[in-house]
C-alpha cells in the first residue's frame, strides 16, 4: 500500500511574525486600556499594573535561573502575562 500523506511538523504557514514580535504588539494594544483604567481608578491602578507586570518578569527571571534555563523575559511573554493579570 503507498500512502502518499506527508506529515510534517507545524506551523504549516509560515509568517515573518515572531513569537516576541506578536507578544509586544499585544502589550501595546492593552496600553490603552490601562490608561483608561488610571483615569477611572486613579494611581493605585497604575500601581497594581506596575506590581502585575514586576513580579510576573522577576519570577519569569528567579524559575529560569533555578532550573538552568535560557533566560527568556525580553520575549515579553512575561511581561503579557502581568499585564492581562493585572487589568
Amino acid at each position: 500500500m503507498n500512502n502518499n500523506l506527508i506529515v510534517s511538523s507545524f506551523p504549516h504557514l509560515h509568517k515573518p511574525e515572531s513569537v516576541s514580535r506578536i507578544m509586544w504588539f499585544v502589550v501595546l494594544s492593552l496600553i490603552p486600556a490601562g490608561i483608561a483604567g488610571i483615569f477611572i481608578f486613579g494611581i493605585s491602578a497604575l500601581q497594581v499594573i506596575v506590581l502585575g507586570v514586576v513580579s510576573a518578569v522577576v519570577t519569569e527571571l528567579v524559575i529560569q535561573r533555578i532550573f538552568k534555563r535560557k533566560i527568556t523575559i525580553y520575549d515579553g511573554s512575561a511581561v503579557l502575562t502581568g499585564l492581562t493579570s493585572s487589568l
